[in-house]
């Protein structure tokens, strides 16, 4: 099976009830041109910067290291660890670093969520509810994940409607597939995919195999130019490609994702510091109030 492209819309000629059917249809979408680049490559210097100082707070020298808690490691690094990182599948040479509301984070994020903001409500309430805001970060070396979704559906109804969006901003020009780019299965944000999915986890060839079976695409590489966007249904199955970049690049995004109030669904990782926690301040309908300083 040839694999599709994933649906592209220009942020300028974005039209709300098309993002909502295309959404709808493959669970996910790229908006490309929602956000300036020069607040996205003042973001990048943002989160390099952070995350160097998150690593140094946890005793690590660099992403190719473990985070805490693999091997042997003091309490306050396992704190650390916990307060500045997000649970992420392969951590070696890749992280889910989370972010506070500081000017660079807010300069970027906004322009993005005034773009898709009208396609979140629409789809999960103007009440939808910060629920994350982080920055993945995959350095060379970093291996592919295993196909997952974020979100899983199960025989009693669990994640049967659209629950949780999230908006990836690209820090970072992700030109190619082998920077690591982001790989999703458009369409899978469904029972039956994630039925074949996990009929038989064995390696990721043959889980992907059984997905193409139950005739679904083969995983498509979301390249992004800087300040596009990825905007995905967590129940679509994905995975975080492996960064064999041969310009040893840094693949950076900025994430924020919305939930239904009062019905986080479960799956997730929540990566959001503490002090953000409580998303009732941080509506899809208030942007301008939480976000505009």
């Amino acid at each position: 099976m040839a694999p599709p492209r994933l649906a592209r819309v220009a942020a300028a000629d974005l039209d709300e009830d098309e993002a909502c059917a295309l959404l709808h249809e493959y669970g996910c979408l790229v908006v490309t041109g929602a956000v300036p680049k020069e607040a996205c490559a003042s973001a990048r210097e943002y989160v390099d910067a952070r995350l160097a100082l998150a690593l140094a707070a946890c005793g690590s020298a660099s992403t190719a290291s473990p985070p805490p808690g693999y091997f042997t490691d003091t309490e306050k690094h396992v704190d650390a660890a916990t307060y500045h990182f997000g649970d992420v599948l392969s951590p070696p040479h890749r992280r889910d670093l989370k972010l506070p509301l500081d000017p660079p984070v807010r300069a970027c994020l906004l322009p993005a969520l005034r773009v898709l903001g009208p396609v979140l409500a629409d789809a999960l309430t103007p009440d939808a509810e910060l629920v994350e805001l982080s920055s993945l970060v995959a350095d060379p070396g970093a291996s592919a994940q295993r196909l997952h979704p974020d979100t899983p559906i199960t025989d009693q109804g669990f994640g049967k409607h659209c629950c949780l969006l999230t908006v990836f901003v690209a820090l970072t020009d992700v030109d190619c597939k082998e920077m690591g780019a982001t790989q999703v299965c458009p369409g899978t944000h469904c029972r039956a995919a994630h039925a074949a999915l996990n009929a038989k986890s064995r390696d990721e060839e043959t889980r992907e195999a059984l997905l193409n079976a139950a005739g679904f695409a083969t995983p498509v590489p979301a390249l992004l130019g800087l300040g596009d966007c990825l905007l995905m249904d967590s129940r679509c199955i994905h995975r975080g490609g492996a960064n064999l970049d041969a310009r040893k690049r840094r693949r950076a995004l900025m994430y924020a994702s919305f939930s239904v109030p009062y019905n986080a669904p479960g799956g997730s990782t929540y990566s959001l510091l503490r002090d953000l926690e409580g998303g009732a301040r941080n509506r899809v309908s208030g942007i301008e109030k939480w976000l505009v300083p």
